[in-house]
């Protein structure tokens, strides 16, 4: 924070009217440092697969060295400070599951389903005995099924990887 501030020639409490938690700084930075892949599917040419959209989105991020992908320079130090903080990674953890959720909306959309449910939203109301499912009803449609489990492996890949060529860099 010392040295942040001293290169902004302010003060420290300065940088924190800005904010409020050195992590906080380390998120501002990352999310937009983050693959959009919802508005690859979203911006696609017409006529486009969503997968292949991904897929090329994917493939030109790589090419380039998207910060992202743990190819650009300077991931060791990056690295080494984000591994080194729980809440970091925690906060890493939640930006990925947002950016899940948000390709799981833009594959629904562009699927034509009906907007995806929150399961763990449904699961606590289920359990608080709030919304219990009714004989027969139908809560999650197949396609809807493969669509999350789709998703899910998509996004657990691109994290991995990402974590992996992170590590790979800082040895």
């Amino acid at each position: 924070i010392a040295q942040i501030a001293e290169a902004a020639h302010v003060s420290k409490m300065t940088v924190f009217n800005y904010f409020p938690a050195k992590e906080s700084m380390f998120f501002e930075f990352a999310v937009e440092r983050l693959p959009d892949l919802g508005q690859a599917v979203r911006e696609r040419p017409a006529g486009v697969p969503p997968v292949v959209a991904l897929h090329r989105y994917v493939r030109a991020e790589l090419e380039r060295r998207a910060e992202w992908t743990g190819f650009h320079d300077g991931v060791a130090e990056f690295a080494r400070v984000i591994f080194g903080s729980p809440t970091l990674i925690e906060g890493f953890g939640r930006m990925w599951r947002d950016l899940e959720q948000d390709l799981l909306a833009a594959l629904t959309e562009a699927a034509g389903l009906p907007e995806p449910v929150d399961l763990a939203q449904r699961l606590r109301a289920v359990w608080a005995g709030q919304d219990a499912p009714r004989p027969g009803e139908v809560v999650i449609g197949l396609e809807s099924v493969r669509l999350r489990i789709a998703v899910a492996q998509i996004a657990a890949t691109l994290q991995q990887l990402t974590t992996l060529n992170q590590l790979r860099q800082s040895l």
